[in-house]
């Protein structure tokens, strides 16, 4: 017999020693196991069994009962699972590159961060296809679907900067530091040598941690991207981390069965904490950081001192293993959750259980604490909910009506309301005091997964395996937005004063000049190094500037696509420019904390606007050129004088950085944009905000007014774009289809259209008349690829292409992946790359 089944062997005899046989335990955890080349026997029974982060590699599981098993993270590179009965497994994060799944049943199985390169599924049965589509698996049957390249790699995780608009991705081995106002990836953190675990901001964001399945933790500087202290010692998957509130410690959890505690300035070890006899799986500070808890698949959470890394207490009682552990608001509480079918709230001070919370028939998958503490709420594989009293253990309401076991739950900030997410595919709100459910959120095509409301409560989204999120709104249940996800920031557009051109700037180092009519690409703009930010056209289109992350601006003729002027002299990358009425001159915005004003016809510096204590985000000029406005992530606006060189107003008001603004066509008005989440309205005569334009759920990344001054539109990270009435401050539409956020907007010159890009790699431009009737507003979404190659579609069926598409895009039916031309003259038409001049988009 194998070791580990002897392991497995002795484990069960000592859970029947313990508790008897009337209770009909079934244990089967493998967690960490080194099974490779294990050979499983057909119709072997390992429902539910738990492989989490054990290494398959090459292990034959042909015909075998896998259903409701736990393979998240789990190695199964070469594995054969022909015939297997995955039926409600957990496949999320595992590896199954050039592994056989020939004939296996999928129903409902959970395979988000799946990887499947070389994956055989030929005849896989209930497969989700939204999932699947993005492996380039196929099965024809349904008319074909134009599908965009998604990420090379699943990101796992996301963390927010405690006090800056900055998102940190975990991106399979790499972080990504992005900045979502302007849509740009800041850096990439390379180094670790397997996938991320977990990422962590410390309290005051001046560093980083991520923790890999390579054994290690690393501390880094977000500001320049460095890798300051790699963390070893570990000698198993470093799981999760955490720091203590004042920022002096940090925690890491592994499978090797330890904890260990962290000076973050030197990185040394403080502290081993062991004791535990498994894996550990997740830890949390208290809230004023005296101790931390951790827990394990040993089946105990383990409370510790971190000044002196000595266990003050071990939680006992579970009788399987501990997921997850949450303190109450106040810190007097905390409750563990386990897959022995309960929930237990301690008194961490003491070590002592208060309350076993039974009831749950099931693992408990989560729990969540109502924002006053009053009250708190498990999730379980049971399919139900339930509501308890953690001051009695008295469970006062079970939320029935899922199909499928639960996987999150979140309260309204306001607490009033509270969402459970399903694998039924399904979302419920609830409302917690009644225990009534007041909404059922229909549309995943897959398990449903997680659940966040927005800061002021009126909306909600979802995340689910079928690889969308759903924005719905609260009120009322409907579904606003589906959000997928692809690649490829588009970083700016700007039409040119006639109309006929608009351009758009890149992380490919690239601007592109399009006709906007026919969608085609006229020039590529290449010289700059780094990233390109921004663009502006001069007032009389005969010239346009772009801003970059190499430091540098360039001054571009539009009919030549030559470069005339490389400006230099920030110290910073540039994030923005404009023109100032007459042509005469034009400022840029930098990361320095300055504003620049050049002479546009020698590409000489003017003078330097200095004043703002952060970097600039973007500048405008009024209308009549008497004023300019710039912004800044120190949360101001300032509006200048440039003749004096003077600022003349700061704007205060937002509560985060502010991202962007623009100036109404008559100069009466101007907005801005914050991460905070709104747009402000000003009079920039007296400084007044007049209104604040709120429902976005997100960083909004940019605002334009139409050419007739009625109208203005937002563009934001929650993946939307809205057109808003300047007289009342309302919102008239909100336009979706982007997968990803949203970084500008413009509108061309005679107000019938607009164009928003994205970082899904593609602009949108919009028919606005189209929206007066509830028609399609979309007329055309535009592409660039590489070596100055570009795609333009329109709908799902009609579409140009110049190059090579690399890759890029596809149609998908069912699960059958179709190249570009593969389909052309049956159920999809290429148009010619050089339409006629006359020629209009349908």
């Amino acid at each position: 017999m194998s070791d580990w089944r002897k392991r497995n062997a002795r484990t069960l005899l000592g859970v029947f020693r313990e508790d008897g046989l009337a209770r009909g335990i079934r244990l089967l955890d493998y967690a960490g196991e080194n099974l490779r080349g294990e050979v499983f026997t057909p119709k072997e029974d390992l429902s539910g069994a738990v492989f989490r982060g054990a290494d398959l590699t090459g292990a034959r599981l042909a015909g075998v009962n896998l259903s409701g098993a736990d393979l998240s993270d789990a190695r199964l590179t070469g594995a054969v699972l022909d015939g297997a009965d995955l039926t409600g497994a957990d496949l999320t994060g595992a590896v199954l590159d050039e592994a056989s799944l020939i004939g296996v049943e999928l129903r409902d199985a959970a395979m988000g961060r799946v990887s499947c390169d070389r994956t055989k599924l030929t005849s896989a049965r209930n497969a989700n296809i939204d999932v699947l589509s993005g492996w380039g698996t196929a099965m024809p049957s349904e008319p074909p679907r134009l599908m965009l390249q998604p990420s090379a790699t699943a990101t796992s995780m996301t963390v927010w900067h405690p006090t800056r608009a900055l998102l940190a991705l975990a991106n399979g081995n790499n972080a990504e530091l992005w900045d979502p106002a302007a849509g740009t990836c800041l850096r990439t953190l390379t180094g670790h040598n397997d996938w991320l675990t977990s990422v962590a901001y410390s309290p005051d964001g001046t560093r980083l941690t991520t923790t890999s399945r390579d054994r290690t933790a690393r501390i880094w500087n977000p500001a320049t991207g460095t890798c300051l202290r790699t963390l070893t010692g570990h000698n198993a998957s470093v799981t999760a981390v955490a720091y203590s509130p004042d920022g002096t410690h940090l925690t890491t959890t592994s499978d090797d069965r330890t904890a260990r505690i962290w000076n973050p300035a030197t990185g040394t070890c403080l502290h081993t904490l062991t004791g535990h006899n498994n894996p550990v799986t997740s830890v949390a500070y208290s809230p004023d950081g005296t101790n931390l808890t951790t827990t394990s698949h040993d089946r105990t959470a383990r409370i510790w001192n971190p000044a002196t890394g000595t266990c003050l207490h071990t939680l006992t009682g579970h009788t399987n293993s501990v997921t997850s552990v949450a303190y109450s608001p106040d810190g007097t509480h905390l409750t563990t959750t386990s897959r022995d079918g309960t929930a237990r709230i301690w008194n961490p001070a003491t070590g002592t259980c208060l309350h076993t919370l039974t009831g749950h028939n099931n693992p408990v998958t989560s729990v969540a604490y109502s924002p006053d503490g009053t009250h708190l709420t498990t999730t379980s594989r049971d399919g139900t909910a339930r509501i308890w009293d953690p001051s009695t253990g008295t469970c006062l309401h079970t939320l029935t009506g899922h199909n499928h076991w639960l996987t999150a739950v979140a309260y309204s900030p306001d607490g009033t309301h509270l969402t459970t997410t399903s694998r039924d595919r399904t979302a419920r709100i609830w409302n917690p005091a009644t225990g009534t459910c007041l909404r059922t959120l229909t549309g995943h095509n897959a398990s449903v997964t997680a659940v966040a409301y927005s800061p002021d409560g009126t909306h909600l989204t979802t995340t689910s395996e079928d690889r969308t999120a759903r924005i719905w709104n609260l009120a009322t249940g409907t579904c606003l937005h589906t959000l997928t996800g692809h690649t490829n920031s588009v970083t700016s557009v700007a039409y040119s004063p006639d109309g006929t051109h608009l351009t758009t700037t890149s992380r490919d180092r690239t601007a592109r000049i399009w006709n906007p009519v026919a969608g085609t690409c006229l020039h590529t703009l290449t010289g700059h190094n780094d990233s390109v930010t921004s663009v502006a056209y001069s007032p009389d289109g005969t010239r346009l500037t772009t801003t970059s992350r190499d430091g540098t601006a360039r001054i571009w003729d539009l009919a030549t696509g030559t470069c005339l002027h490389t400006l230099t002299g920030h110290n910073d990358w540039l994030t923005a420019v404009a023109y100032s009425p007459d042509g005469t001159h034009l400022t840029t915005t930098s990361h320095d904390n300055t504003a620049r004003i050049w002479n546009l016809a020698t590409g000489t510096r003017v003078t330097t606007l200095t004043g703002h204590t952060r970097w600039l985000t973007a500048v405008a000029y009024s209308p009549d050129g008497t004023h300019l406005t710039t912004t800044s992530r120190d949360g101001t606006a300032r509006i200048w004088d440039p003749a004096t060189r003077t600022c003349v107003t700061t704007l205060t008001g937002h509560s985060g950085s502010v991202i962007a603004v623009a100036y109404s066509p008559d100069g009466t008005h101007l907005t801005t944009t914050s991460d905070d989440g709104t747009a402000r309205i000003w009079d920039p005569a007296t400084g007044t905000c007049l209104h604040t334009l709120t429902g976005h759920s997100g960083s909004v990344t940019a605002v334009a007014y139409s050419p007739d001054g009625t109208h203005l539109t937002t563009t934001s990270d929650d993946r939307t774009a809205r057109i808003w009435d300047l007289a009342t401050g309302t919102c008239l539409h909100t336009l979706t289809g982007h997968t990803r956020w949203l970084t500008a907007v413009a509108y061309s010159p005679d107000g019938t259209h607009l164009t928003t890009t994205s970082d899904d790699g593609t602009a949108r431009i919009y028919r606005l008349n189209a929206l007066a009737h509830d028609e399609p507003a979309t007329t055309l979404i535009v592409m660039g690829l590489p070596d100055q190659g570009w795609a333009t579609f329109y709908g799902e069926h009609r579409y140009r292409l110049s190059g090579d598409s690399a890759g890029r895009f596809w149609w998908v039916s069912g699960l059958c992946r179709f190249e570009p031309g593969e389909l052309d003259g049956l159920c999809v038409e290429r148009l010619d790359t050089d339409p006629e001049p006359a020629e209009k988009t349908r």
